[in-house]
């Protein structure tokens, strides 16, 4: 949940920055570039460290849905598989320089792991679920 908490913070710090651009719209053509160029740098920055924290994520709730009872463990294991392609991909374009000359390479990675993972947890939630009966016990109730 953390993870979870973290990644959602550093979305919304770098969608800030989308909205600073939106306020650059009456600067000259000039001005503009100067100006939009290094605020979508920092927007790119920021979601990809927040797509390290989801890929951490991913890989920590695939490690609980291999070892839960309630949950097929290849569910798991894919969930793991897209953690890695996340981390893969975000820490290739933040730490590698030349990131563009392998970026088709990256992005089909992550995008496959990502696919199979999440898509695999999410139509299993659909489809099965976890359905677990609640046992409902009486309590008493005292009007004042």
């Amino acid at each position: 949940s953390a993870l979870r908490l973290v990644n959602g913070a550093l979305f919304a710090w770098a969608l800030l920055s989308l909205f600073e651009v939106a306020g650059l719209a009456t600067a000259s053509a000039n001005e503009l570039e100067a100006q939009v160029m290094p605020l979508l740098e920092q927007f790119n920055t920021i979601w990809n460290i927040g797509l390290l924290f989801f890929g951490f994520h991913l890989l920590l709730l695939g490690w609980l849905v291999f070892r839960s009872q309630y949950f097929p463990r290849l569910i798991g294991t894919l969930l793991q598989m897209a953690g890695a392609a996340y981390l893969l991909d975000s820490g290739a374009q933040l730490f590698f320089t030349n990131y563009t000359e392998y970026q088709g390479l990256f992005e089909t990675i992550v995008i496959a792991g990502g696919v199979v993972g999440e898509f695999s947890l999410t139509i299993w939630l659909l489809l099965k679920g976890v359905r677990k009966t609640l046992a409902l016990q009486p309590t008493s109730i005292k009007l004042s």
